[in-house]
């Protein structure tokens, strides 16, 4: 049930959790009655009661009001009660990056590039503002197809200078991302986001985080003592830019703006590269001393060659491996995020009732084959009915007289938009062609004679053919109906076709019927009018730089 806060929003069911609090769905009430969707954190007692928190979030809410762009959801507002506080921001589209590898698995190279090029971006518009997040993790993450969403600013720097809260609250509400600064008692600002965001990166690379899987007090001190094991899979430069994020010295990482400007040709020059191995623990953490960095590289930057990183674990180059894709049983979205640029995507639609809308599958190249530069997926798709009488034949008919305004009536049972067609001892037999263009799943009809028919002893054999090819048969008799389904997916032109069976004079005529026949199509390819519009969706999947 729906709650009211103050004048104006409404709290909604919750949809998951931030530092120290839970985010919840929720609705802003306009002037003119309409409602906007928002999204409500919502922090507990502790946070409400603490001395000087309400007052601090306003300011920096204030400060930054309004401030977003696609990878940031602005906030609006706090609103506060003797228990709660609750901190408003617009409502963006996307899945929680932590659900998202739990359910996907490691990202590739290329696409944990452009993704980090999203989340700095958005850090650079709080940072320009004077406001350092602090509470960057994989749930203040949103994905959404290829795009990062940055969620929840505002809350963890009110927390920080708050009586019995402060840094080791905060520490402990987000163990796997918390800067070593914080944890050695110095002063926190926007290099701890940048921290925060190689750790993100490497949970995308391989599918768990730096630290993780360990108790936290020494996930804690590793932030603080070590250097992250390095997972295999994961490329020089990608690698070279996670180690210069997780610098231990706040002043050796980069900033936001220049972390743009260093991954711009990332995704490009990633682009060979297949996704990591996913793991279940990450390797070893290193201790500092033990890494004896190579020479610096006669290029620099993270694109161009390897980057030296005081302290940092590097590697020679290796040789660049085939680039790979698994789509099937994923997200058509999904796969669209795995492949790099310059892979062309035909995505062909099919009717498969027990796949969820969207899922993968089959593709071409086979999983574990190398890519080329096109791939076929085959993605199950819903569809919607459509009167096969309303698709005007491009060859023959099927008409009868005894289909009048197209409502047949075949065991006793009235069928409307049906199709019918006359034989007898002359006219053994007939034909009708549709063009279909490949925008349709599937065929659903009846089969069956016309209660008045001439000749109740009759049989008639009707055939469906898509693309000469037979999909479905069914012989009609007197008082019997069949019904029939045919698979439609990728045909360009479908035929019925029908024969009398039975002997018979050529004065009595009987109706073959196919009786409501539909034709199943897929929204996508569906025309807005006339014939039916052709092709499978075709797409050059492209890598922006933001």
């Amino acid at each position: 049930m729906e709650q009211r806060l103050g004048d104006g929003y409404r709290l909604g069911p919750r949809r998951g959790s931030t530092v120290l609090g839970y985010v919840h769905e929720g609705v802003r009430e306009e002037p003119d009655g309409e409602t906007t969707p928002v999204v409500i954190t919502v922090l507990g007692e502790d946070v409400a009661t603490a001395p000087g928190v309400v007052d601090h979030l306003k300011m920096l809410v204030n400060r930054v009001r309004g401030v977003g762009g696609e990878n940031l959801a602005p906030v609006r507002d706090v609103l506060a009660d003797e228990q709660h506080v609750y901190v408003v921001a617009d409502h963006v589209p996307g899945r929680d990056l932590r659900g998202w590898i739990a359910a996907n698995g490691p990202m590739l190279p290329s696409g944990v590039a452009e993704f980090g090029i999203g989340v700095a971006t958005a850090l650079a518009a709080l940072h320009d503002q004077g406001v350092a997040h602090l509470g960057v993790t994989a749930d203040s993450l949103l994905v959404d197809g290829t795009t990062a969403r940055l969620t929840g600013h505002c809350v963890v720097p009110a927390l920080m200078d708050a009586p019995k809260l402060g840094p080791d609250t905060v520490a402990l509400a987000m163990p796997q991302y918390v800067a070593p600064e914080l944890l050695r008692g110095e002063p926190v600002g926007p290099p701890a986001d940048l921290y925060a965001l190689g750790a993100v990166l490497y949970q995308l690379c391989c599918g768990v985080p730096p630290f993780g899987g360990k108790r936290v007090h020494v996930t804690l001190a590793d932030h603080v003592e070590h250097l992250p094991g390095r997972p295999e899979g994961i490329p020089d430069p990608l690698w070279s830019a996670i180690c210069a994020l997780m610098a231990k010295n706040p002043a050796d990482r980069p900033s936001a703006r220049e972390l743009i400007g260093r991954f711009a040709d990332l995704p490009t020059v990633l682009g060979v590269w297949s996704v990591a191995p996913w793991i279940e623990a990450p390797p070893p953490a290193v201790t500092p001393e033990t890494v004896t960095p190579p020479p610096p590289p006669l290029t620099g930057g993270f694109g161009g060659g390897l980057m030296y990183v005081p302290g940092a674990a590097m590697t020679k180059p290796r040789r660049r491996r085939a680039l790979q894709l698994t789509a099937v049983g994923r997200s058509l979205n999904e796969a669209k995020v795995s492949l790099p640029g310059s892979v062309e995507l035909e995505a062909v639609p099919r009717y498969s009732p027990d796949k969820e809308d969207g899922t993968v599958l089959e593709q071409l190249p086979l999983p574990g084959k190398p890519l080329e530069d096109k791939v076929r997926l085959v993605v199950a798709r819903d569809v919607v009915p459509i009167q096969l009488d309303t698709v005007e034949p491009v060859t023959g008919r099927m008409e009868s007289s005894r289909v009048e305004a197209g409502v047949a009536t075949m065991a006793g049972k009235q069928y409307l938009h049906s199709l019918g067609a006359d034989v007898n001892g002359c006219t053994l037999e007939g034909e009708v062609d549709f063009l279909l263009s490949k925008a349709f799943g599937k065929l659903t009809a009846t089969v069956g004679l016309d209660d008045e028919s001439a000749s109740p002893e009759a049989k008639v054999h009707l055939e469906v053919l898509a693309d000469n090819r037979k999909v479905a048969e069914a012989t009609a008799e007197y008082g019997k109906v069949v019904p029939i389904e045919a698979d439609l997916t990728d045909v360009l032109r479908l035929r019925v076709q029908w024969q009398l069976t039975t002997e018979d004079s050529c004065g009595k005529y009987t109706t073959v019927v196919l009786g409501t026949p539909m034709v199943h199509g897929f929204p996508e390819t569906l025309p807005t009018s006339g014939t039916p519009a052709a092709t499978a969706t075709t797409t050059r999947t492209t890598t922006t730089t933001r």
